[in-house]
């Protein structure tokens, strides 16, 4: 399943990271790799962007880069 496809307030594992070297450094940064737990915490207007908690960090990912992040 992509990251973007997660329901609202449920939890998932990242299982692959399929996008650019920036971004994955980015995410990188914040926590976000293969085999942590993330949770969509709330979506804006027209679902882009949605606001994820990592490892109890807060952040906003555009839908596009939500469907290169595979999760279980």
């Amino acid at each position: 399943m992509l990251l973007s496809q997660l329901k609202l307030n449920y939890q998932a594992t990242i299982i692959n990271i399929n996008c650019q070297e920036a971004l994955k450094n980015r995410l990188k940064d914040i926590g976000v790799e293969i085999g942590t737990s993330i949770k969509l915490v709330r979506t804006a207007p027209f679902n882009d962007p949605l606001e994820f908690c990592c490892n109890g960090i807060y952040f906003a990912i555009r839908k596009s880069d939500c469907d290169k992040i595979e999760v279980k």
